[in-house]
């Protein structure tokens, strides 16, 4: 629960409508096939609700919460590191324009404006990186490799169908323990985009054909690596000894002043993953002496990566990020 008491005097019966709307974002941003781009719409969403509610507090109180509300989810979703970011950009928006102890009513429709604004910079970002990747693209055929659901590469793939100057392969990695390549295959054949989906254990037997992989991160570390989710860094092991090139498309809001971050975050095993026909994971683990571990994230290394591609940036190496990672 929230601790609301230096705000039960400015809310009143409010209280509880915060505390309530702040447990519903945290089960959502829990949920394990939710992206980092999604969760920081949520966040802004939520932000711009808490200034609404809070309307008779401080500009200063307002600060305090909300830097309250940022740890206590990084608390609850360890990896979650691009909260920091939008936290950091409003906050230091608020100090640029009011002071600390102003009422925050006379300045709540700027600063939701501002937070509205930033989610409008994420969309275009989102509309701009796919147009930036596909000049990366041979101008007559192109093997593309990627891994699990990335709705980035989806959306390049989508801009390209129609081009019929060049063709385009796509090889796609199941990805588990949650499968969602076979929803981005899913969703690329029903709009006209030929796929071949494969288990991540056949990355091997295919990476000859591949001349491009493109992955999505979670996050951007200040050294150029990426966190992602786990089964990306068998791609990019197995490509990067064949010595393909390793794009990766991401919105500046992603990357992070974190030099690392541990990646020992583990997902509950899946009720659908089977051993046998009739015997789940749950019943395994039960009834034996099996621990099954289920690691959700892992990190590339920025010596694997060739290019980034940043919305508003362009293509960037990996040794460039300082100019998009936030000070």
């Amino acid at each position: 629960m929230i601790d609301l008491a230096a705000l039960m005097t400015l809310t009143g019966d409010k209280r509880e409508e915060i505390d309530g709307k702040f447990e519903e974002i945290l089960v959502t941003l829990r949920k394990s096939n939710l992206s980092p781009i999604r969760a920081i719409e949520i966040i802004i969403i939520f932000f711009t609700d808490t200034i609404d509610i809070c309307s008779r507090a401080t500009v200063g109180e307002l600060m305090d919460l909300i830097r309250n509300f940022i740890h206590r989810i990084i608390v609850a979703c360890p990896t979650l590191y691009v909260v920091f970011n939008i936290g950091h950009l409003f906050f230091d928006y608020i100090t640029s324009v009011v002071e600390y102890d102003c009422s925050l009513s006379p300045n709540a429709p700027r600063f939701k404006a501002f937070l509205k604004k930033q989610r409008s910079t994420i969309r275009t970002e989102m509309e701009s990186i796919p147009i930036e990747a596909i000049s990366m693209l041979n101008t007559t055929h192109d093997t593309i490799l990627t891994i699990g659901y990335s709705s980035l590469v989806k959306r390049m793939l989508l801009k390209t169908k129609d081009d019929k100057t060049r063709t385009i392969d796509v090889i796609i990695a199941e990805r588990a323990p949650f499968y969602d390549g076979r929803r981005m295959a899913s969703e690329l054949s029903a709009s006209g985009v030929s796929v071949t989906l494969i288990p991540d254990c056949c990355i091997a037997n295919v990476i000859k054909r591949v001349t491009k992989i493109f992955l999505e991160p979670v996050c951007v570390l200040m050294d150029g690596s990426i966190l992602t989710y786990a089964g990306a860094d068998l791609v990019a092991t197995i490509g990067h000894t064949y010595k393909i090139p390793i794009i990766v498309l991401s919105p500046h809001i992603l990357f992070t002043n974190s030099p690392s971050i541990k990646v020992s975050h583990l997902t509950a095993p899946p009720s659908f993953v089977t051993i046998k026909r009739d015997e789940s994971l749950e019943k395994l683990t039960r009834d034996s002496y099996v621990d099954v571990l289920v690691p959700k994230y892992t990190i590339i290394k920025h010596k694997f990566i060739s290019t980034i591609v940043v919305g508003g940036y362009g293509k960037l190496s990996p040794s460039q990020v300082f100019i998009v990672t936030p000070k």
